[in-house]
């Protein structure tokens, strides 16, 4: 994960993973996002306006249905490894994943792709369709795998997102798991030093330099809170 570059010394405001981050930047039916929880509003535009066309990617010849081969879960979600990973760790139900990923209708139309945008994705679990939470904790890093979702772990009912079986080809490319809670998380231990505020803080690993920032000084951190 890249540093965050900071205007002002106060970090309450800044989220550890930005919404517009973990959702594809210009598609209108983003694989992973709920809208509810992390989609932005959309500027309103007049009913005739058209939406710019996705860059086609030729479908997989199974687009239509899974094929017999495919594994099968009780939901209904129906896959099949592409190429295995090289990684033993699978995600979690809330852990943020980096993936590159196309997505198709049955009819075999492109409707969204990360390697059409040249980018990957940076999508939190708990942020994703249904089809897509269940189906990435499958997936161990460096694993490419093929999606069948039903409509009912997608976007059914959903107004302006692609509707039926959906079909993704996604590629795991990092778990992005945060570190684990300090044993100290409940309460500042007696040595820590407190300011008159009740601003209570330790020093983990000393730093090399002489300067300290000043308040509106610009700082480039890491951080988990």
């Amino acid at each position: 994960m890249k540093p965050i570059v900071l205007a002002t010394l106060t970090l309450l405001a800044v989220p550890l993973l930005e919404a517009r981050a973990a959702e594809p930047p210009t598609s209108t039916a983003a694989p992973a996002t709920k809208p509810a929880e992390t989609s932005t509003a959309t500027p309103a535009t007049p009913a005739t306006e058209a939406k710019p066309a996705v860059e086609q990617i030729p479908a997989p010849p199974d687009v239509a249905a899974p094929p017999a081969d495919a594994e099968k879960t009780a939901s209904g979600l129906a896959s099949k490894v592409l190429a295995p990973g090289t990684g033993t760790l699978h995600p979690g139900p809330s852990d943020p994943v980096k993936v590159d990923y196309t997505g198709w209708t049955t009819d075999g139309k492109t409707f969204d792709s990360t390697v059409v945008r040249g980018k990957p994705a940076i999508l939190p679990l708990d942020r994703v369709i249904t089809g897509w939470q269940e189906g990435l904790q499958l997936m161990v890093k460096g694993e490419k795998r093929r999606f069948w979702i039903p409509a009912q772990l997608a976007y059914e009912g959903r107004p302006n997102r692609p509707q039926g079986m959906l079909v993704f080809d996604v590629t795991l490319l990092e778990i992005l798991k945060p570190p684990p809670a300090p044993p100290d998380v409940a309460a500042a231990p007696s040595d820590a030093q407190r300011t008159r505020s009740g601003l209570a803080s330790k020093v983990l690993t000393p730093g090399n330099g002489t300067r300290h920032p000043k308040e509106g000084s610009v700082v480039k951190v890491h951080y988990t809170g």
